[in-house]
């Protein structure tokens, strides 16, 4: 089946309410004093680690706090690294240049990840170029983690009209199962809880989107891969 007969777009609802300042600085304050409480978990758990005579199960679960510290830790550098970037900065950007820096982050935590890029070349979008990269990122992710790298990721861009600029992300992993299908978009739904993932990829895709006028649509198939469109409208300035 090829990914056109798999396509079925399910957009969101687009939504103005974009980020701002007080958001960014909202953010930066949250993730701060998160960071502290984590500090105190990791630290205690690791002196309590060093004490002789406890049990494997102690043991075991001390390791799984420090292991949930770390995943939470990472998650909220992510967090404070998007607020330090400018929000609501519109600017023409090269659309082949944010998918390859986006590209570029998800290949520091997985080397291996494969990428091919379509359509790209001299294609410019007045856009907000940080959210866009910032929402691409977790996609690329949920098929880096997967382990696609066998046959890699499609990333094609489409200028349907010169209103609207669609970028596709397309993998043959395993797909959605049918019984998860629906619940992609609920923030801390994962399918792999073992892998330390949180369930935010999509959700914060989503959101991202949003901010920027834009939808996202998935369709999958188990078996077949999944095929993921965010569109993007034209912006101007106020």
């Amino acid at each position: 089946m090829s990914y056109d007969a798999l396509f079925k777009l399910e957009a969101c609802r687009p939504s103005v309410s974009g980020a701002n300042d007080y958001t960014s600085k909202l953010l930066r304050g949250m993730a701060h004093r998160m960071n502290n409480v984590l500090t105190i978990y990791h630290g205690y758990s690791s002196l309590l680690l060093s004490l002789d005579d406890l049990s494997d199960t102690l043991k075991d679960g001390l390791g799984e706090i420090q292991t949930a510290a770390e995943i939470t830790s990472d998650l909220l550098d992510r967090v404070l690294n998007a607020a330090r970037e400018p929000i609501g900065n519109l600017t023409l950007g090269n659309i082949h240049e944010i998918l390859q820096s986006a590209v570029k982050t998800v290949q520091q935590d997985y080397p291996e990840f494969k990428v091919v890029v379509e359509g790209a070349e001299g294609v410019e979008w007045f856009t907000d170029v940080a959210l866009l990269r910032q929402a691409l990122v977790p996609v690329l992710r949920n098929s880096a983690e997967l382990e696609v790298s066998a046959t890699g990721v499609l990333l094609k861009v489409d200028t349907r009209n010169e209103e609207t600029l669609a970028v596709h992300v397309m993998d043959l992993g395993p797909g959605i199962a049918a019984a998860d299908y629906p619940q992609i978009f609920d923030p801390f739904f994962t399918t792999k809880k073992a892998m330390g993932c949180l369930g935010l990829g999509l959700p914060l895709c989503r959101r991202l989107l949003e901010a920027m006028e834009g939808t996202v649509g998935v369709a999958s198939e188990p078996g077949l891969g999944t095929r993921v469109e965010l569109q993007l409208p034209r912006l101007s300035q106020a």
